[in-house]
């Protein structure tokens, strides 16, 4: 399995990137385009009793999850005996930590790459399997499945993955004769088109958001650099080696004092439904968002009354490239599965078989044909952002690399810590300072 170059967010930050069609080598694991997946172990014959019955309760933080109830009903193909019950525990952290203790009606648990990565939350790997020696991962790409290391050990699996990005309105765009731009340069000449029409082209879902998928151009970098180590060292002491931090800083401030973003920013209730809805009335050009927010808008289509009676053409984009990178998408692994320690010896087995199965082909295609979201498995074709389906390697980076070091997870945080703290003005210096003191904070 090739690696992908990584970099990381360290938040949660859900969040980019894109296409290069011409690449025969793309997210499908490094297989040819168009050729069969090659079958894992999941779909081979097992030694399980397929009538074996029980219920797996899988613990989560979402109000629903409809997606692994299409995926269960699958697995039920195989194993018709056995119920799969999601649950949503309202305080997640303590009501999980209830869980632990009681060992009742927990068998597999959500988490995010942050939490699994903050000493806060230690019971999240200290109650979790170690499945480094239990699954085949190999339809996740090695660099991901990393993502999900502790001390080695393979505690977390990543199962879905978001990213950073920008949902276009194609058809404004193209009634100003303007195409979707790739690069920032192309970017800045859109808006300032759309602005010189009257449009006030950028809707503002929360504005880290542009600011943390440019931040991400400073983590590859780092991690290019000749001595990865020591550039990051450099810059936790503050010294922007790279040059990196000066150029986004720079870019941003020309972005934030533009006169690009539409005043409704500042009314929206939220940064998902309200900022949806608000697209959907037809003339803003762009909203810096999430994958995983952008999977809400199918089903949103019907309720915008201006979009039914209007409707045009949307997608969601990496954001346009600068400073010598044409693409760069963060994977952030949004969701991640734990099996619980605790399940009794003769029930582990098929909670493992049913880990197994949502990693695999079958499974996660349902998964992601239901929820709209990018999953882990490299063979799945993204259709809602098929960018990822052929981007290069070298211009995915995925969250998660400080599982090779702390020096790496306080980039992380030093550059979410930086498109946090940004503001227009600021030197490069001055954000870097205040940055390591938030870190050092925690």
């Amino acid at each position: 399995m090739k690696k992908r170059a990584i970099a990381g967010l360290l938040c949660c930050v859900m969040m980019l990137g894109l296409c290069a069609c011409g690449q025969e080598t793309a997210k499908n694991g490094g297989q040819t385009e168009g050729a069969a997946p090659e079958p894992t172990p999941a779909s081979e014959e097992t030694s399980l009793d397929p009538s074996y019955e029980t219920t797996i309760y899988v613990c989560g933080s979402w109000g629903n999850f409809e997606a692994l109830d299409a995926a269960a009903q699958i697995f039920n193909e195989q194993y018709p005996n056995i119920q799969v019950v999601y649950e949503q525990l309202e305080n997640y952290t303590s009501d999980l930590g209830n869980r632990f203790v009681s060992g009742e009606n927990i068998d597999i648990y959500l988490t995010d790459w942050l939490l699994s990565n903050d000493e806060r939350y230690s019971s999240y790997w200290e109650n979790a399997e170690d499945l480094t020696d239990v699954l085949d991962l190999s339809a996740i790409p090695e660099a991901y499945a990393e993502t999900g290391l502790r001390d080695g050990m393979q505690f977390a699996v990543p199962i879905y993955n978001h990213s950073y990005g920008i949902m276009v309105n194609e058809d404004l765009l193209a009634a100003h004769d303007l195409a979707v731009p790739s690069t920032y340069e192309e970017l800045l000449n859109c808006c300032e088109v759309l602005k010189a029409a009257g449009i006030a082209p950028v809707l503002k879902a929360d504005m880290d958001y542009i600011n943390q998928i440019y931040f991400n151009h400073v983590y590859q970098a780092v991690m290019t650099a000749d001595d990865p180590e020591a550039a990051a060292q450099a810059l936790l002491a503050g010294e922007d080696s790279t040059g990196k931090v000066a150029n986004i800083v720079s870019h941003m401030d020309n972005f934030h004092s533009s006169d690009y973003i539409h005043p409704d920013s500042e009314g929206l209730p939220d940064t998902y439904d309200s900022v949806i809805m608000r697209f959907f009335e037809g003339d803003i050009a762009f909203v810096p968002f999430v994958s995983s927010s952008f999977s809400g808008t199918k089903k949103r289509e019907a309720k915008s009354e201006a979009f039914t009676a209007n409707p045009f053409s949307y997608s969601f984009i990496p954001a346009p490239g600068t400073d010598g990178y044409e693409h760069v998408v963060e994977q952030l692994g949004t969701v991640y599965m734990c099996a619980y320690n605790g399940v009794d010896e003769e029930k582990m087995p098929y909670v493992n078989a049913f880990l197994q199965f949502l990693v695999d082909d079958a499974g996660s295609e349902a998964l992601a044909r239901v929820k709209n979201m990018a999953t882990s498995n490299a063979r799945v074709g993204d259709a809602a952002f098929p960018y990822l389906n052929s981007l290069p390697e070298d211009q995915i980076l995925y969250a998660g690399m400080s599982a090779k070091g702390d020096t790496m997870l306080k980039v992380n945080q030093l550059l979410r810590a930086a498109s946090i703290y940004y503001e227009v003005g600021i030197s490069a210096e001055d954000l870097l300072a205040v940055a390591i003191g938030k870190v050092n904070e925690k």
